[in-house]
């Protein structure tokens, strides 16, 4: 694997926070999950490193990689969550660049530090998409342990009233039945709407008796933390004073993502998380967004939700997978370690949920 084309000036090593927020700001395809404040709440700030290929004085790719080792050995692994990016604002993408990257990655983290790197791009698995056969031109290989993410995607094109029409006509009906509600909308950033997201989430949890998975403190105090123009929106529905519904969306790039929601016993009846979707919509499109991304689906594994979003991506909305995980080691026996921890935590896992 050779170096980056000479037409790049690499930058590798921790950023400050604030030039890493600079350096997001010129990508389309920013998304949370590559800001610092995400990065040092889920895996902590000694773990992050950051790499950036210049042209000229602008970023034309970037990525947010977390370093973690097995402790006493050489070994270990770095990871790029939904990046790296390689979209630059107001620009046309250039496929090369998502390869220059890959490649200068897989240079610093898997040749360099002989780690084993794992990517997760936010690209779309497409028939004929370019990005595939670069990954395996550069040596990367698919990692058949992860399933690839399922969603559905909403166009933002046209205006409000035609993104309106597309909503399925059962779906478009309980949004109807929402604004005849009297219900009232509040939305903001502040902690105390993410406080009242969390008091709906424990009524939720109880009602469903299941474990989300989630580690909704987390989210809690990343956005604490956020700059500004980063932050989570938090939508708040309340039935005559009293709050019934929240909605939680993110948007850096040009594609805004549902990240949270929850709703009261009572709020099941006044429809009000029908309510917050279209204005976390509208929110999205106000802010320039072409896309919302309705946040993972499982049809099989919770069908209520998924035919929710579904109903919400109505006519035109695309049913996509994303690329998945994809790694590349050049020392065989770190991604034999790794690949056996993480195999017999998979055990464990599946070991103590037969438990109960």
């Amino acid at each position: 694997m050779s170096p980056a084309p000479s037409a790049y000036r690499i930058e590798a090593g921790p950023l400050d926070p604030s030039r890493w927020a600079d350096i997001l700001r010129s990508f389309d395809d920013a998304t949370l999950y590559q800001t610092y404040e995400y990065g040092k709440i889920r895996w902590g700030a000694g773990r992050l490193v950051h790499l950036v290929l210049w042209k000229g004085d602008q970023p034309a790719a970037a990525a947010q990689v977390i370093v973690k080792k097995v402790p006493g050995t050489g070994y270990g692994i770095a990871y790029v969550p939904w990046g790296p990016l390689w979209r630059p604002h107001g620009k046309e993408a250039d496929s090369e660049d998502f390869r220059a990257i890959i490649r200068e990655l897989s240079g610093e983290f898997a040749q360099r530090r002989g780690l084993l790197l794992r990517i997760r791009p936010g690209e779309i698995d497409t028939e004929g998409n370019p990005f595939v056969p670069i990954l395996h031109e550069e040596g990367y290989r698919f990692n058949s342990t992860q399933i690839k993410h399922r969603t559905l995607l909403l166009s933002l094109a046209g205006t409000l009233e035609d993104i309106r029409k597309n909503f399925d006509q059962k779906w478009r009906n309980q949004l109807n039945r929402a604004e005849k509600n009297d219900l009232e909308v509040q939305e903001g950033t502040e902690d105390g709407l993410y406080r009242i997201f969390l008091d709906l989430v424990g009524e939720m949890l109880v009602r469903k008796g299941f474990d989300p998975g989630v580690d909704y403190n987390e989210f809690q105090k990343i956005q604490s933390l956020l700059p500004e123009a980063f932050k989570m929106r938090i939508f708040v529905c309340r039935e005559k004073g009293i709050p019934i519904s929240c909605t939680i969306g993110s948007a850096l790039g040009d594609t805004g993502f549902y990240l949270l929601g929850a709703t009261s016993d009572s709020g099941m009846q006044s429809k009000g998380s029908y309510l917050l979707q279209w204005h976390l919509i509208q929110w999205l499109k106000a802010r320039g967004c072409k896309w919302y991304d309705l946040g993972g689906i499982n049809p099989e594994g919770n069908p209520g939700v998924y035919h929710f979003k579904q109903g919400c991506a109505g006519k035109s909305g695309q049913d996509v997978h994303h690329l998945g995980q994809y790694e590349v080691c050049l020392r065989p026996l770190n991604r034999i370690l790794l690949h056996g921890i993480e195999s017999a935590r998979r055990t464990l896992h599946r070991i103590r949920k037969r438990k109960g």
